[in-house]
């Protein structure tokens, strides 16, 4: 009975994409489209992200040779190395602020094409202090920092089922 199940399951098509054979199966080419997009999007929210992560080992290595230096007793190589890394790691952070912006600059949008639309939300209930309507200023962050929260507790949880690492 088991040997029936598993040939019949070598012929499915759905057996095969369980098993890891996706070269039959019609949706992979949605998948790498979605990937792409992801990819896309992931660059348009972080576009310096190469950049600060060579910025950060160049910053590394130039703080080890500054120890070694300091530990050999030549204070002016000390001094220049050190200088050299404050100067990479001011830079690091200015990425670091304009991925930021970039990142926040979309919900930004959002939130003023929300405001336009829809001012407040009538809620089913009333709420101490707040009353049975809700502004859409307050409401949107809140649902954006618990979708982000969400997530990153979910990724903790179940990282098998990451489709990409955005």
């Amino acid at each position: 009975m088991g040997k029936i199940i598993k040939e019949r399951s070598e012929k499915d098509l759905a057996g095969k994409v369980l098993r890891g054979d996706l070269s039959e199966w019609k949706g992979l080419e949605k998948v790498k489209n979605y990937k792409k997009i992801f990819a896309l999007a992931k660059n348009l929210l972080h576009p310096h992200r190469e950049k600060q992560e060579r910025l950060m080992s160049r910053i590394k290595e130039l703080r080890e040779l500054s120890s070694i230096a300091s530990e050999a007793g030549m204070h002016s190589m000390y001094q220049s190395l050190n200088k050299e890394a404050n100067e990479l790691f001011m830079e690091y952070l200015v990425l670091c602020f304009l991925d930021g912006m970039s990142f926040l600059l979309p919900h930004a949008v959002i939130l003023w094409l929300l405001s336009i639309k829809f001012s407040t939300l009538a809620l089913p209930v009333s709420l101490p202090w707040v009353g049975n309507q809700i502004g859409i200023i307050v409401l949107y962050p809140l649902c954006a920092v618990a979708f982000y929260a969400g997530r990153g507790y979910y990724r903790k949880r179940c990282p098998q089922i990451r489709m990409s690492s955005t």
